[in-house]
């Protein structure tokens, strides 16, 4: 990465009004580029939280507590309505994590959220119509990988936030976080997570190692690389790099063998394998897709 590239960057994120709050740029174990226009302070990193989420999960298959073919409705029998649809005994954990639930709309968005009077959102969840049998189709839902959350959270006995805690953010030496419940005091796995900038950026430098960081054995390689290869066509999604498929709570884009945890308004934590590289982003862009726009003309060149 040469500094000329890195200016050009920041000048094009200035001259395009890109609403950027930070990047910080690793490669070849060292960080090697970071520039802030707001302080590096934990902030809602929304659906990037999702990348923190499956690789708790992961943790959890890669000791035998938790299976890709485990079934929801099994872990939650007191949760589900008494007129459930038949199609939820095929869904698994596996369509929980590559959102293809059969749902025929995002559930548990944000607006959602704040707005449904049902407290047990497990149940929620179970009580809404399937569109298409799992597995079929794509459909961007955080509900998805808050029942994912919930699974863990089953088999260890804790909640996910303190799971996460103990297993991930204490090796990555990232303090204990703010992350949103439900009202029944599960994680929402799905999105606001509070992390600083310079926090994001230690996912995407344990996933570029295989699962290791400062030497120590966080998550296996096997599950690095099953999460971030493609699963699902997302040829559906209306952003230019959403289309190009999705993993295990991962995103692929335009380029082969790069991935990226992606949350709304630009925060980003790419991977670029090849080149031993992480980029990391916090923002407030409503147009993300102009943020990654300018960080593949402007930066993926020049490392």
């Amino acid at each position: 990465m040469t500094q000329h590239a890195f200016n050009l960057f920041l000048e094009e994120v200035e001259k395009q009004n890109i609403n950027l709050y930070g990047i910080n740029i690793y490669q070849h174990d060292a960080v090697i580029a970071k520039h802030y226009l707001q302080p590096d302070e934990p902030r809602n990193i929304y659906s990037a939280s999702k990348g923190f989420a499956a690789t708790a999960i992961g943790i959890l298959i890669d000791e035998g507590l938790l299976s890709l073919d485990d079934r929801p409705v099994d872990f939650f029998p007191e949760h589900l309505p008494n007129n459930l649809n038949s199609g939820y005994k095929n869904l698994t954990l596996s369509h929980l994590l590559t959102m293809s639930s059969g749902h025929g709309r995002g559930l548990l968005q944000h607006d959602e959220r704040s707005s449904i009077s049902e407290k047990d959102w497990i149940r929620f969840i179970f009580s809404q119509p399937l569109a298409s049998n799992p597995g079929d189709k794509f459909m961007y839902s955080s509900a998805s990988t808050y029942l994912a959350g919930c699974m863990a959270e089953k088999v260890v006995g804790a909640k996910l936030i303190d799971f996460v805690y103990q297993r991930i953010f204490r090796v990555l030496d990232i303090p204990y976080p703010v992350w949103e419940e439900c009202p029944m005091g599960h994680t929402f796995a799905g999105s606001r997570l509070e992390l600083k900038l310079s926090d994001m950026l230690k996912l995407g430098v344990l996933y570029l190692h295989g699962g290791q960081y400062n030497g120590a054995h966080v998550v296996s390689k096997h599950w690095i690389d099953t999460a971030t290869s493609y699963k699902i066509s997302t040829q559906n999604q209306s952003n230019t790099d959403e289309k190009f498929g999705y993993g295990y709570q991962f995103w692929m884009c335009r380029y082969p063998g790069i991935y990226l945890a992606y949350g709304l308004y630009g925060q980003f934590v790419i991977v670029f394998a090849e080149r031993e590289a992480v980029i990391a982003t916090s923002a407030n862009e409503e147009n993300s897709q102009k943020l990654l726009d300018v960080i593949w003309e402007f930066l993926l060149p020049s490392l």
